[in-house]
């Protein structure tokens, strides 16, 4: 498949996506719901408002990148998917090219929750603290993205191999946000785990980038993490698809309708 190609079908699907109002919904409710509950905490507990706004965006970007999946249930119920999954281009690209373009709406999540937290007022983010963390922030935000686009990539798979993927989703989206080190638990059996987990989820190490702005060396240490990690969830997904599409085709054993 060309770029060109690929960016015409990412584009197309990208259009679809922001039409349907359940997904733009998603991203602007999950967001802004996060927001006032994180900030309500900064006000009755005095946490530190900057790191309630990357929680709050993080949990956006969560939501609306892995509603994403449903996308492929949406072109499932148009009777499109068949079509996606039986041309002469390449299956594998044609669908990285349908979930990336509409994850990527997951990343308005974050500039979202940024004019959420700079409303003036009790706990609320200086534009010059924000300021001064910006390049470090959207550098953040691109790992989060990338982790959690990983996991949508697994997702996705499962909704193309069964129409039942609700059944299976909970099985790896539970325990992925409960150890992505989002919400913060003290526990140190919870900590033990969330260590042994940041070697095998992506978000794990992306969250501690996020929250370990006051720590470079913490920082360099979760990207170093999180970048190979995530390659081995892409690569993981690639490998699965390629057998799963062969299986469909040569058997029938993928239902696409």
């Amino acid at each position: 498949m060309t770029p060109s190609r690929f960016l015409r079908i990412a584009r197309f699907e990208l259009g679809q996506f922001a039409s349907v109002g359940y997904f733009v919904q998603t991203v602007i409710f999950a967001t802004l719901s996060a927001c006032i509950v994180q900030r309500l905490g900064v006000l009755a507990w005095h946490s530190d408002p900057y790191l309630c706004f990357l929680r709050s965006a993080a949990i956006g970007m969560w939501t609306s990148a892995i509603s994403a999946t449903g996308i492929i249930g949406f072109e499932r119920s148009k009777g499109t998917l068949v079509y996606l999954v039986s041309g002469r281009t390449n299956i594998v690209m044609t669908l990285v090219a349908l979930v990336s373009s509409v994850a990527t709406f997951s990343l308005n999540s974050f500039p979202l929750a940024c004019l959420f937290w700079l409303i003036p007022g009790r706990g609320a983010v200086s534009p010059a603290f924000l300021g001064v963390h910006l390049p470090l922030l959207i550098v953040g935000m691109l790992l989060f993205w990338l982790a959690t686009l990983s996991i949508t990539f697994v997702m996705a798979l499962i909704s193309v191999i069964t129409p039942r993927a609700l059944a299976y989703e909970g099985l790896i989206l539970t325990p992925a946000l409960f150890f992505s080190g989002i919400f913060p638990i003290a526990s140190p059996v919870y900590r033990g785990f969330e260590t042994v987990f940041s070697f095998l989820l992506p978000t794990t190490s992306a969250t501690t980038f996020l929250y370990s702005y006051r720590n470079p060396r913490a920082m360099v240490l979760s990207a170093s993490l999180c970048l190979p990690v995530t390659a081995l969830w892409m690569v993981g997904s690639r490998l699965s698809a390629g057998r799963a599409f062969r299986a469909m085709r040569t058997f029938g054993t993928v239902e696409v309708i």
